[in-house]
């Protein structure tokens, strides 16, 4: 009675792998990287009112995020995100400069 049980089992498992390629298109739209950008965001970023009591994490250092203590090298665009955080930088044009968490 094991045995069949543990044939059943097995042969159901196998079964079930025939399905884990199908996820893909057969063929893909991009078959190398070369010449592509990659580029993602890992949520590194911290607000000051995000509830991770980090500060600006990974914006500035210890912390915070002023002109002595920026870490970033551009200014990230925020222009779709629903949730903000205002920082004590500017635009050229006046505005208060915003980033993302």
């Amino acid at each position: 009675m094991r045995v069949k049980l543990f044939i059943a089992l097995g042969m159901l498992g196998m079964s079930l792998f025939t399905y884990a390629g199908s996820r893909h298109a057969a063929e893909t739209s991009y078959p190398s990287y070369k010449g592509l950008v990659m580029a993602g965001y890992q949520g590194w970023f911290r607000g000051p009112q995000d509830g991770t009591n980090q500060g600006y994490g990974h914006y500035g250092t210890g912390k915070q995020f002023d002109e002595k203590h920026c870490t970033i090298d551009a200014w990230p665009d925020v222009s779709e995100y629903e949730k903000t955080y205002e920082t004590s930088f500017r635009h050229a044009d006046g505005r208060k400069a915003r980033v993302f968490s």
